[in-house]
């Protein structure tokens, strides 16, 4: 059309398919070969792992399974955990019941803060048993199983999280590519 009636045309299909190619080329380096700050960001995968060590009791997560974020994955045997937490609990019963009696209050003060120091240590403890989902996503891979020992910090789960930061970026390549080389064929037809 633009030989027909002698208008001059402009490059701007070739402007644009050169910034769309350069949007691809970031998309695939994102995508495909992200750096260690885009790793550390957005992980392909998230390890949970006990705090303490112990014997693992049971496993709920299996491979394929989807998790939220705070699903019970799996819990050690806590018996000495369950066992003190039961005794902070008596101890703090002990001592709320000797504040109302007629003694001076100052000491029942003092002990009452103690057990109530060793209730939310002893619940510490027993929340350190169970291990539950840091992220939303996809078991791959369960390496604990029931009764086997267990080191703080070992892996027991490994999850893919649901992050559709690579996704997009693998989609806005394809996206990209597509609309540069139509912008340069509609460059070069118009031309």
């Amino acid at each position: 059309m633009a030989r027909q009636y002698r208008v001059e045309g402009t490059n701007d299909f070739l402007y644009v398919a050169i910034v769309l190619l350069a949007l691809g080329v970031w998309s695939v380096k994102d995508g495909w070969f992200p750096s260690q700050r885009v790793l550390t960001k957005h992980p392909r995968t998230t390890e949970a792992s006990f705090t303490v060590a112990g014997i693992v009791d049971e496993v709920r997560a299996r491979p394929m399974d989807s998790v939220r974020e705070g699903d019970l994955l799996a819990t050690l045997v806590s018996t000495v955990a369950r066992d003190r937490f039961e005794a902070a609990e008596a101890a703090l019963a002990a001592a709320a019941a000797a504040s109302g009696a007629e003694v001076p209050a100052a000491p029942n003060a003092a002990n009452r803060a103690a057990a109530e120091e060793a209730l939310r240590v002893a619940r510490q403890a027993l929340d350190a048993c169970a291990l539950k989902s840091p992220v939303s996503g996809d078991v791959i891979e369960v390496p604990a199983a029931p009764e086997r020992e267990i080191r703080a910090g070992e892996t027991a789960v490994v999850i893919r999280p649901n992050d559709s930061f690579y996704l997009f970026n693998k989609s806005l390549a394809f996206l990209s590519f597509a609309g540069a080389i139509a912008c340069a064929l509609i460059h070069r037809r118009v031309r």
